[in-house]
């Protein structure tokens, strides 16, 4: 950044530099590159900088996968049983770099049931991508981000010998 020297350590802070990505596909290229200062110091310092950045493109995909229930299955009072979770919507949309969403082996509502009192169960729960060795992928999005979670109860019969 040639200029005055007053100017031109404001000007570091200030400086905007864009390369445009429009037409670009995926892989990796070279981006031409747009340096732009403030209109009141734009012409009294000068940008001296690369003409191009390389960059990495990635694809982004979409998957629906179907959302599996993790939750306590001791936490019963005696005599009851959980019924199979329903959970709303089925299916959520895993959205990411096409090599991260390719990972995801499962999407889990992790639902925390420990404390509630052993008794039926309707609230919304977040929802996670993980991989084969059950470890969340992070840097996905999933479409919801939450669902809601029944689990109910039903009586089973008691046994006497």
């Amino acid at each position: 950044l040639p200029g005055p020297a007053s100017l031109v350590d404001e000007a570091r802070t200030r400086i905007r530099a864009t390369a445009d990505a429009t037409t670009a596909r995926p892989g990796k290229i070279f981006l031409p590159i747009a340096y732009s200062l403030p209109s009141d110091i734009a012409g009294l310092v000068q940008i001296d900088g690369p003409a191009t950045v390389e960059a990495t493109l990635e694809t982004k995909v979409e998957r629906p996968l179907k959302v599996e229930v993790l939750y306590d299955q001791s936490a019963t009072p005696p005599g009851y049983e959980f019924r199979t979770p329903v959970v709303r919507p089925e299916r959520v949309t895993v959205v990411g770099r096409e090599r991260d969403v390719r990972r995801v082996a499962q999407v889990v509502a992790l639902l925390d049931n420990a404390d509630d009192g052993a008794g039926a169960i309707n609230r919304d729960v977040p929802v996670a991508a993980q991989d084969d060795r059950q470890q969340e992928i992070r840097g996905l999005e999933l479409r919801p981000a939450r669902v809601r979670v029944l689990l109910g109860l039903r009586k089973v019969a008691a046994a006497k010998t």
